[in-house]
């Protein structure tokens, strides 16, 4: 017979049942035979019925002739997508839960998976009891940390063994593959160091001032507003503001960065939005409610709070907004949390307008890539995601993962790494 939904014919033939058992029904789609083979096992071992496939066909297959209550899929399989697989399965089975594991992992598909309807996105190596504590995890953050996660470096050194095997050991082509400076540094992954990570740009001295007098109490927004259809910005004179489109749609900006703000301002006046501002998560809230806008773009760091509390807060104010986070510390933890909160984009900074406008249209497309992450990538991602466990406490998450709490504030101080 075919799907009717991903159009892909699917083997009419029952499964093996296991007959007079009352475990969890799991099904796990991955073509990386070794890992299948080990999470299954590991996965059988920890009371679940698993049932393995390796492409998107042999998923279908499963989900037409048993009723999992848990799925585990791989982003990338060799006959299509796991992701139009998720989504495929949601309609078969409303209630199962997804969790999405991959190597080759972004923060755009991340937000695509979530949105198609799992409810997490691991990256590889990711043991049984971290896909356990997803699949079972309740509410709309992540899963509780783990009581012994897996150390930074060891993430990192498992990826890059991971690699290394994919390339039949050859020490050239993993270098290229994990994205290492030398073939040294696949074939010693041990002694090779953390790749630099790019600092903030410093905060020019005005800045620093304009930033001293938000925080005394200034307000960048005006108070009157003009009633002649006149664009609103931070700091504008109504008199001196282009008319605006009469169906141009309100959009608020918060952002504590003013150079950054200012200059999005103008490019999103360009495509047509009337744009108010605001520099902090107490100004957000006080703009919002006399402005009471269609669309929101929310920095993830502001300077008296963190912007994931602007995402539901906004949409409780505003229901049907549309919010897009933007972040120069981009996880895909993160940016999963984020989409849970309802936000229906998450951008990595610097941003593009023109890149913003879509996601905020809903035309933007998840850009797939097919490089696996960098090593330093994940080690990032794995730290992330344990802090973003741990409600983003320092301490906790230094505990955790053995890590001296000195030496992750400078981790969580510096951009991410490329991916």
């Amino acid at each position: 017979m075919t799907d009717e939904g991903l159009d892909v014919a699917v083997e009419d033939k029952p499964l093996p049942r296991f007959v007079g058992s009352d475990a969890p029904v799991l099904m796990l789609v991955d073509d990386d035979a070794p890992l299948r083979r080990s999470l299954q096992r590991a996965m059988e071992r920890r009371g679940f019925q698993v049932y393995a496939g390796e492409s998107l066909k042999e998923g279908l297959n499963i989900a037409h002739s048993v009723k999992p209550a848990y799925a585990v899929i791989d982003l990338r399989l060799e006959d299509g997508s796991g992701i139009d697989l998720v989504a495929r399965i949601r309609e078969l089975h409303p209630a199962i839960r997804i969790v999405v594991l991959t190597g080759y992992g972004n923060i755009a598909t991340a937000v695509a998976a979530i949105k198609a309807g799992a409810v997490d996105y691991l990256a590889k190596p990711a043991d049984a009891d971290d896909v356990i504590a997803a699949l079972l995890a309740t509410g709309s953050g992540l899963p509780p940390p783990p009581a012994n996660p897996m150390s930074a470096d060891r993430v990192r050194w498992e990826h890059i063994q991971r690699v290394f095997e994919q390339c039949n050991r050859n020490v050239s082509e993993t270098a290229a593959a994990a994205q290492h400076a030398s073939p040294h540094a696949a074939a010693h992954p041990q002694q090779a160091g953390t790749q630099g990570i790019r600092d903030h740009a410093r905060i020019p001295v005005a800045c620093q001032k304009r930033r001293a007098g938000l925080r005394e109490g200034a307000r960048t927004w005006p108070v009157k507003c003009s009633t002649k259809g006149h664009r609103m910005i931070a700091g504008a004179d109504s008199k001196s503001a282009a008319p605006a489109e009469p169906t141009a749609k309100k959009l608020l900006l918060v952002d504590d960065n003013a150079p950054l703000r200012r200059n999005l301002v103008r490019s999103l006046e360009r495509f047509g939005f009337v744009v108010a501002t605001a520099a902090s998560v107490r100004e957000a809230y006080e703009v919002a409610s006399e402005f009471l806008p269609e669309l929101a773009v929310v920095d993830l760091n502001l300077e008296d709070g963190h912007g994931m509390e602007l995402v539901e807060s906004l949409q409780e104010l505003r229901p049907g907004l549309r919010v897009v986070v933007m972040t120069g510390y981009d996880s895909i933890a993160s940016s999963i949390v984020a989409t849970k909160a309802g936000a229906v984009g998450y951008l990595a900074k610097p941003v593009k307008p023109e890149e913003l406008v879509a996601v905020l249209d809903g035309s933007a497309e998840p850009a797939v890539d097919d490089s696996p992450m960098s090593a330093d990538r994940v080690r990032w991602e794995h730290i992330q995601r344990v802090f973003e466990q741990c409600n983003r406490n320092v301490s906790e998450t230094a505990r955790r993962l053995n890590m001296h709490r000195r030496t992750l504030q400078r981790i969580l101080s510096k951009r991410a790494p490329r991916p």
